[in-house]
């Protein structure tokens, strides 16, 4: 079982989709913990939910991150994916190569551990809903222009 989730780091609740929160991974190909240093194994490697013990355990990964992408950055996000570290094809210079993991994340064959994809179930009546809402527009313009806006009145 793999499991990527988002937890608020002081309540050990799992966030809802528009919270940023501490990912945490669970999977059986993760280490067992740090050598001789059992109070930062469990810290770390033994994270679970005090009110919800049968979900097992989790690393806790350090990073944060959230779900609610739209709302917050105005743009969609098709997957999200977690790939076995130094798999991600990238330069000479350590630049990442966009085209190439473009092209193997739509072939297959990028290395990836987790993933979850947008469900393609959306009707059309949501997507033009969505995308010709007029406050998502305005959200965007106000975005886009509060330095320069900001720079005119003052």
């Amino acid at each position: 079982m793999n499991d990527l989730i988002a937890i608020a780091p002081h309540s050990l609740t799992q966030c809802q989709d528009n919270q940023v929160g501490e990912i945490w991974v669970s999977s059986p190909r993760i280490g067992k913990g740090y050598w001789n240093l059992t109070e930062q194994t469990n810290h770390t490697f033994q994270a679970s939910f005090p009110d919800n013990p049968q979900l097992g355990c989790f690393l806790r990964t350090g990073d944060l991150g959230f779900w609610a992408v739209f709302d917050q950055h105005l743009i969609d996000i098709y997957a999200i994916a977690l790939l076995k570290p130094g798999s991600i094809p990238k330069t000479s210079s350590g630049k990442i190569q966009r085209q190439t993991c473009k092209q193997k994340y739509q072939g297959g064959s990028l290395n990836i551990l987790s993933q979850w994809r947008l469900q393609t179930s959306s009707n059309i009546t949501s997507l033009i809903n969505r995308y010709l809402n007029p406050l998502t527009h305005a959200k965007r313009y106000l975005t886009f222009t509060k330095g320069s806006l900001r720079r005119w009145l003052f």
